[in-house]
C-alpha cells in the first residue's frame, strides 16, 4: 500500500508518506478509475483490431493469389457464380448493353399491375429475414393480375 497510518488511527485517515510524485499520480489514478488504464486499454484494443484487419487482408490476398494461379477461366467462374446464385445471368462485356436492353424491355413489358405489385412486395419485405419476407409476400400479395392468365399460357414470353 502506498500510505502508512499512525498507530490507533483509522485506515486512510492518518499521516501519509509520499513515495514520489509519479507514484502519487498512479495512486490517484487507481483511486479515481479503479486501476483501469483507459488510454492503454483503448490503444491496446485499437492495435489488436488493426492487426486483425491486416491479417485478414493477408489471408484474402493469399486466397486471391492462389485462385489466380489455379488456371480457372472466366467461363468457369461465370458458370459457378450463376450456379451458386451469386448472379442471375452473366454475359461478356461485348454483350452487356444488349442484355441490359433486353432486361429493361422485359420489365417494361410487364403490366402496370405486375410492376406495382412487385414494387410493393419488395418495399414491404425489405429488411426482413427470408422466412418473414416470404410470409409477408404470402399475406400481402394482391393475387393474379388482369393479364396473368395470358402470361401464364404464353409461357412468360419465352
Amino acid at each position: 500500500m502506498s500510505s502508512s497510518t499512525a498507530p490507533g488511527s483509522e485506515a486512510g485517515t492518518g499521516a501519509r508518506v509520499s513515495r514520489g510524485t509519479a507514484r502519487d499520480a498512479v495512486d490517484a489514478q487507481h483511486a479515481r478509475f479503479g486501476g483501469i488504464k483507459w488510454g492503454a486499454a483503448f490503444f491496446g484494443w485499437l492495435s489488436a483490431n488493426g492487426l486483425a484487419v491486416l491479417l485478414i487482408a493477408l489471408v484474402a490476398a493469399g486466397g486471391v493469389a492462389v485462385g489466380l494461379t489455379q488456371g480457372v477461366g472466366t467461363d468457369t467462374a461465370v458458370d459457378e457464380a450463376a450456379a451458386i446464385g451469386l448472379a442471375n445471368r452473366c454475359v461478356p462485356d461485348s454483350q452487356l448493353e444488349a442484355a441490359v436492353d433486353d432486361t429493361a424491355t422485359a420489365i417494361a413489358a410487364n403490366s402496370w399491375f405486375t410492376s406495382r405489385t412487385d414494387k410493393m412486395l419488395v418495399d414491404g419485405g425489405e429488411g426482413l429475414s427470408l422466412g418473414d419476407g416470404l410470409a409477408f409476400e404470402a399475406t400481402h400479395s394482391p393475387g393474379a393480375g388482369p393479364d396473368m392468365v395470358e402470361r401464364l399460357t404464353g409461357g412468360f414470353g419465352r
